[in-house]
């Protein structure tokens, strides 16, 4: 389960969660402090009706960008009481809200684990990408020497980003 488009950090009462969405058959959105997750699946027509409606695989396509959206240009605010967490998206124009349900122990190691191997394929990709970029040739716009350097600086401040 890699996370689809960008993983937020929310706080909630001095705690850090991650939120995430995610898609098997229907979007999916994810909470977690990587010790409990909550999930729902999300209604294909929650996201404001602007799911196309000419079948369930280009609705389920149209609800993930329009998650990716979402995710993308609103921070979302974190409620958690129980077993129920809700993300609250919220702009000028309108609000989302989502419920979503803690899911048992088991469950929530499992997709911990997915977790963690789907963001290592990730950062493993992003790495491939900045070493392809590295060893490009130059551009033509710049010269070599600034191209290199550029290149070396710009592999070294990601490397160091994702390796901590």
């Amino acid at each position: 389960m890699a996370p689809v488009g960008k993983v937020r950090i929310v706080q909630y009462e001095g705690q850090r969660f991650l939120c995430f969405c995610s898609e098997n058959s229907v979007p999916r959105l994810h909470v977690t402090n990587v010790c409990e997750f909550w999930r729902c699946d999300v209604p294909l027509d929650k996201l404001d009706g602007q799911v196309s409606q000419d079948g369930l695989n280009s609705a389920c396509d149209d609800s993930v960008v329009k998650l990716r959206e979402v995710f993308e240009y609103q921070t979302p605010s974190l409620t958690i009481h129980d077993s129920k967490a809700t993300l609250k998206f919220q702009d000028s124009r309108e609000t989302l809200t989502f419920d979503l349900f803690k899911v048992s122990l088991s469950e929530a190691r499992k997709l911990a684990q997915d977790l963690v191997f789907g963001l290592v394929e990730q950062v493993q990709k992003l790495e491939k990408q900045v070493d392809a970029l590295a060893s490009a040739g130059p551009s033509p716009l710049s010269s070599p020497e600034k191209n290199t350097l550029k290149s070396q600086s710009l592999y070294t401040s990601v490397k160091r980003h994702l390796l901590g």
